[in-house]
This record gives structure tokens, sequence and C-alpha cells, in this order.
């Protein structure tokens, strides 16, 4: 694209609804795939519910920044906010981070266990006896302690009660985003019937939609970037195709956009406006269903109204805004992958409307968002990967797998190579992958997931397990015990063999932990409220403090002497009580490489 650009001395060609005749030819040809579907389609109630869910889900803080990991080198913080609705145990990676939905099935989610109160009586040790004397003083004392533990148990109370609120509204959402999901996958079956260029995807259960990603547009308060090949304007998100997702399925957009001084239809009390003409209105409301059920009646309208075609209808909205002096619509550039033949689309979004890239579509072709006026939330409806890579199964089998591994004096250490690389792979897929992407999400986050909080803690659980038999698995291999013969073999294998293992898997260990020291510090950029928690082990918990170099002053038998304290400490190391290695094993990588 640069090149062509550069070739042509100017940007490359762009067609948009001013030119209809191309603009329709390219639709009905290379954009095929490309579906818009009017607000009349759906029912008024749904979309009256639809926009009170992602109003409820942002008055309830569930949207967030997050800190992508762009071009793998990059750490920056994403425009738009955004939250994740979907499946149970199923998550989603975008851009290095992984994404964990808040669940819309109808199963309540485990209960928190309270605190307890400060107030109760049990929690007071008796008063000792005391003299008159005294007494006055210690009425006092037990007044100031009675009136601060009251206030302490009201603040609990009230956070307790917060919560639970917005867990309620959260819920509530994700119930009402679900019904929209399934009334938008029929409409895109039907779609896809209709049109005979694009074959449906295979099965029913497994195309359904079982993820959405909900983002959250504000121009007033977020950066954009000009299309630097099309000339479309400023763009929210840049050219792309949404990844992780099965491939050849659906994907499903719903538009909610409050334009600048508009106040929503549902709050003004007005009907919808009707997509459909040459009708009366009566026989609009009788046959209305039948109409709309087509797609290519609903394609046609919503492009007749992008030209503007239809003189008959009301001013569309966002057009009265600009007449007001607001600036351009949303728009979505579309362009096939890899051509720089085929002119690239611009089509409007509205209010409401639906946009689907049917089947393969995403696969073979590029989209981008261009900036327009007002605030949009735009629900990403898709049918995310479910694998071992994916679902919460996948990984809890991995570390069962490693736990079951055969160990020696009743499973305290591994006791050949292939175990103890196996199980330290399955350390790091749980940190890295797991534990450590979901608390980076910060407090907040985990409030509104009770249920992916229990499971992630599980998984801690677990991860803490393992580590215990790899620090004793590491004492046995750097300080061996005297045997005749030297070289102490296990299993056919010498510990020689099992050293090299540990110094593969300990380096792959330190280099992730220096990328997530880095996504740490960018996430500095975020508030207070978002900041990450760092589990299992915080990057201060470090139990080396001195290094192998020598110096002037030391022999090389005192080095050798504090390298190996050095790696006591480490191999001592432990957090709330459960043994583990310190954030920084850049020690113990030295110490194995040595011997």
């Amino acid at each position: 694209l640069w090149a062509a650009v550069h070739r042509s001395k100017r940007p490359l060609e762009a067609v948009t609804p001013e030119n209809a005749e191309d603009f329709d030819r390219l639709l009905n040809s290379a954009y095929r795939g490309f579906k818009v579907v009017p607000e009349a389609a759906l029912r008024k109630g749904l979309h009256a519910r639809a926009r009170s869910a992602v109003r409820g889900l942002h008055e309830a803080l569930a949207f967030r920044h997050d800190v992508i990991n762009f071009d793998r080198k990059v750490f920056q913080k994403t425009k738009v906010a955004r939250v994740l609705v979907g499946d149970a145990q199923l998550t989603h990676k975008n851009y290095g981070v992984r994404l964990f939905p808040i669940s819309w099935s109808s199963a309540a989610p485990p209960a928190t266990p309270s605190l307890p109160s400060c107030a109760s009586p049990s929690a007071s040790p008796p008063l000792p006896a005391s003299s008159s004397s005294s007494s006055s003083s210690v009425a006092g004392a037990v007044a100031a302690s009675t009136a601060a533990s009251t206030a302490a148990a009201a603040r609990v109370h009230e956070h307790e009660s917060e919560s639970a609120s917005r867990r309620a509204t959260v819920e509530e959402a994700a119930a009402i985003m679900r019904d929209l999901g399934k009334r938008l996958y029929r409409k895109s079956l039907f779609l896809q019937q209709q049109d005979g260029s694009v074959s449906p995807a295979r099965g029913t259960e497994e195309s359904n939609f079982n993820l959405c990603l909900i983002n959250y547009h504000d121009p007033s308060s977020m950066a954009t970037t000009p299309d630097p090949y099309y000339g479309l304007g400023p763009l929210t998100f840049g050219w792309h195709r949404d990844k992780h997702l099965k491939p050849s399925t659906t994907v499903g957009v719903y538009s909610c956009i409050d334009a600048p001084g508009r106040q929503p239809r549902e709050e003004r009390g007005d009907a919808p406006r009707d997509e459909l003409k040459g009708r009366s209105r009566n026989d609009r409301a009788t046959s209305g269903k039948a109409q709309l059920s087509a797609a290519g009646g609903c394609t046609d309208a919503a492009n007749r109204t992008s030209r503007g075609e239809d003189k008959g209808e009301e001013k569309d909205e966002e057009a009265e805004a600009k007449e007001k002096g607001g600036g351009q619509s949303w728009s979505i550039g579309l362009k096939v992958a890899w051509d720089v033949q085929t002119p690239a689309l611009l089509h409007p979004i509205r209010d409401r409307e639906v946009y689907f890239m049917l089947g393969d579509f995403n696969d073979t072709h590029q989209h981008c968002v261009v900036t327009g006026e007002g605030a949009r939330f735009s629900a990403t409806f898709r049918v995310g990967l479910r694998d071992s890579h994916s679902t919460l199964a996948g990984v809890a089998g991995l570390l069962a797998d490693a736990m079951t591994a055969g160990g020696v004096e009743g499973g305290d250490r591994w006791e050949t190579a292939g175990d103890l690389e196996r199980a330290m792979k399955a350390q790091d897929v749980a940190e890295f992958e797991w534990i450590r992407q979901f608390w980076a999400h910060g407090q907040a986050h985990a409030e509104h997931r009770p249920d992916w909080s229990a499971h992630v803690q599980r998984l801690e659980d677990r991860w803490f397990q393992l580590e215990s038999r790899l620090v004793r698995s590491l004492r046995t291999l750097l300080f061996p015990p005297e045997q005749e013969g030297g070289g102490i073999r296990v299993e056919g294998r010498t510990y020689t063999t099992m050293r090299g293992a540990a110094l593969r898997r300990l380096r792959a260990r330190q280099d992730w932990r220096a990328r997530w020291r880095k996504r740490y510090r960018a996430y500095q950029e975020l508030g207070i409220d978002a900041r990450p928690v760092q589990r299992p082990v915080p990057i201060d918990a470090t139990a080396c403090t001195s290094t192998l170099q020598t110096t002037d002053n030391k022999s090389g038998d005192q080095v050798q002497r504090t390298a190996a304290e050095d790696v006591l400490r480490a191999l001592s190391f432990s957090l709330k009580g459960r043994a583990c290695l310190p954030y920084d094993v850049s020690g113990l990588v030295r110490a194995l490489a040595e011997s």
C-alpha cells in the first residue's frame, strides 16, 4: 500500500455513497459479503434494551482501557474503552491481551465470601477488670473503639452494597446482549441463505456468536490518526481484520451513537423512523415483518438511505447534527486484503443499524473505522476460537497433566528431565497467559467477574503447588547428595540433563518476566483504579542481593561462597508462607549455566 501511494503521489481510490453507480457495483461484487440491516429490521423494544445495556455497563464502570502489545514491540494504551461479554470459561486474545468475558449465561456466579463484621461482639476480647479510678478512661476508650468499629462496618456494608448493585447491573446487561446476539445470528443466517455467493458456516452450535466485544468510542477524549492510504479521514481503528476467530464465520456489529445535541429517541418517546417507502403507514404496520425479513430489502433500504435517495423520508439525525455545525458521520472503510487495484469502499454507520461481514469476508477483507460526531458504542458479535489456548478447561488440563507426572519421595520433586520441562512449561502458560493476564486488568475488573476470580484463584493455587515441587527439585539439582561414582542417575537420565531442562525453562521465564516488567510500566498511564495487581509473584519479590562479578577485594572462594548463598536465599524464598522462586531468577540461571 505504501508503495502504491508513493507511486501515484496521491491517496488510493475510495468510493463513497455519493458515487451511486460505482458504489452499488462494488457492493454487489468485490464487497458482496458486506450487508447492512437498517434499524427497522429489529424490534423497537430490542433497540431500547440494547441501549440501556451498554449504558448500564458504562455506568457500572465495566469499560476499561487496556495496554496492548502493538506489533510485538511497543506497549501502548488502547484508544477506546472496552468490555467483553460472552460464554463462560471462554477467553479472547487481542494484541497480546487476554480478555475475560462477563458471562451472559443464566447461571448465577458463585457467591463471594463476605467480610467479617468489625462490630461483631466476638471480634473483641473481654476487657480485664479495672479499678474504679480508671473506669471512666476505659469507658471512653471503649466508646471510641465502638464508634470506630461501627463506622468501619458501615463502610464495608456500603462497599458491599455498591458492588452487589454493580454486579446486578452488569449481569442484566450481559443477558440483554446475549438476546441481541441470538437475534443477529438468526438474521445473519437468513442473509447468507439469500445470497448464494456467501456459503453459510458449517454446523449450528459451533457457528453461534459466543463473544461480544463492546467498544466505547469518545472522540472528545481520544486521539485519532489520519488514514495514510485512502485519505478517508481520522481513524479510530486503522486497517485490520478481526483475529483469533473461527475461520469463515460471520461478524456482526451493532451501533449505538449519541450525536451531539441530540437526545436518543428512546428518551424522547419518538417512534423509530420507517425505512420502507412507497407503502402507507398502516400497510407497513401490518406487513412490516414480511418486508423486513428479506435480505435484499434490508440492504437496499440501508444503501438508499446512505445515498439520500429516499426523498420522502425525514432527514437523518446525523445529517441534522451536521447542519447544526457537526463534523462527518461515523463510517466504516472496506478494502480487499493485499489488493491495490480494487477501490476501497466507505460506508456510513448509523445509530441502531447493524452491519455484517458474512462468511469468510473478514478473512479476505480488511476494514477501518472513520471517526464521526458523538460518542459511539459498537457491539461486535463474533465466534471466538474454542481451543485449548482459549478455554479454562485447556489450561486446567495442562496443569493437571503436569501434576500427575511421577516423582520421587511421594511426588515432592521431578525425577526426569521430560517431567520437569513439561511442568515448568505448564507453569509458564498459567502464569503469563492466564494469572498475570487476568490480574493485569485490575481489582475492579475482578469484582465484575466473581466466577473468573474463583477460577483464576484455583489456577494460582495449582501454580504454587508446582512451584513448590520445582524449588525442591532445583535444590537437589544444584546441591546433590554426594554418592560414590559422581553422577547420580534418575530413571536413566543424569542430573546434568535435568539441569539443562531447568536452565532452558528458567531462561524462558526470565524473558517473559522482563516483558511483563515493561508492560507494568506502561500501565502507569491508566488511572489508579485500573492499575494491575501483580500476581502470582510481584516484581519487587526478590531474594538475591549480590552478584557473581569478582572485585579487587574478594577472592575467588569468597565470590563462589557469595553466589551459593544467593542461590540458597532464592531457593528459600516464600510468599505468604508458600514456597516459590523470586521474580528475578537471573542468579539461578547463572548457577545452572555454570553447573
